[in-house]
Parts: structure tokens; sequence; C-alpha cells
């Protein structure tokens, strides 16, 4: 393949030094023949290098345009986690099972209803700085509506204690938070 491409090559350098050749025969001075191959190859260069100019900053303020955009989307999304309070805290009186004593309230503060919400959290023994907790990461897909809170059990993750400790001994923290929103309608629409 790369022999076809010299090939064309020198066919088109064999043809414009023939024209050239026809244009002295006809007796045009070399300064006008050069300011035609100046015509001939530059006009159409300006054309490409012009269009690709256009074009490429066209391209680079949409980019800068959609990046705007998902930086105001995350900024916004971020604002109303923001406003989405969960709390873990080890308690018997609303989880009398001793396998789920975790209560778990996820208030929805925001104004988007939530459709799922993860996160993991982190126990230590109070007064100590050692994270005991593994595998400590819960999702619920439980809809929350604005101002609405959803409050329930969970397990307990398994701990690494070398001896026994009493729960009152226990805190719990909030380690990571994520929370989906429903999508709006507008959206959603827009996709269909």
């Amino acid at each position: 393949m790369p022999r076809s491409r010299s090939r064309g090559a020198r066919l088109a350098v064999r043809e414009a030094r023939l024209i050239t050749k026809e244009l002295r025969m006809l007796g045009v001075s070399p300064k006008t023949i050069a300011k035609i191959w100046a015509v001939i190859i530059g006009v159409p260069l300006t054309l490409v290098l012009g269009y690709l100019a256009v074009n490429y900053s066209r391209d680079a303020a949409q980019r800068r345009e959609w990046q705007r955009i998902e930086a105001a989307q995350r900024a916004k999304i971020a604002e109303q986690e923001g406003k989405v309070q969960l709390s873990v805290t080890f308690d018997f009186k609303n989880c009398p099972k001793t396998s789920y004593p975790l209560y778990t309230n996820i208030v929805n503060g925001s104004n988007q209803t939530i459709v799922k919400t993860n996160w993991s959290f982190e126990v230590y023994r109070v007064g100590f700085s050692t994270q005991l907790a593994r595998d400590h990461s819960f999702t619920t897909d439980r809809i929350i509506k604005p101002g609405e809170h959803y409050a329930t059990c969970w397990s307990m993750p398994e701990l690494d204690l070398r001896e026994a400790v009493p729960f009152s001994q226990l805190e719990c923290r909030i380690a990571r938070k994520n929370v989906t929103f429903q999508e709006p309608m507008q959206e959603r629409d827009k996709r269909k």
C-alpha cells in the first residue's frame, strides 16, 4: 500500500511539472506561474485550515459549556445530598432484636425524592482511634420523599475485637454517604 501513495505523489509532481512547462511554452512569466501555483495550493489550504480553526474553537467552546453544565449539576447534587441526614446508633429500644442493633435514620431534608442510599460507617471503641468494623457498607432502595424520613434496624458488622466490649462503649460514625435522587420528570421526558 505505501507504494501507491508515493506513486500518486510522484504522478502529482509530474503533472505539476507538465503544467508548468505548458505555461512557459505559452509565454507566461515565471513570476506569474509562481502566483498561479500559490493560488492553486494556498486557497484550498487556507480554506481547510480556516474550517478546522473555526470548528475546533466551536468544539472547544461546546466542551467547555458541557463541562460547566456538568460541574453545576454535580454541585447541585452535592448540595441536595448535604441536606440528607444519616445517623447510625446502637439502639436496643428501637431495635429490640440483638442481631439487628443498628438503628439507622435517614432524613430527607432536600427538595428531591431519594430512590437509593448507600453508606458506610465506622465503629470505634469510645476513647480509642482504631476502626473496628469489617464489611460495613449498606444500601437501601427505600423511596424517601422530601421532608420524610426512613428508620430501620440493621445487622451488626463483624468487629475486630480481642475482648468483649459492651455496646455502650462503642460509637458509630458515618464514613461515606451516597444518595441517588429521582430524575426530574422533564429529564426523563427528554430522553423518550
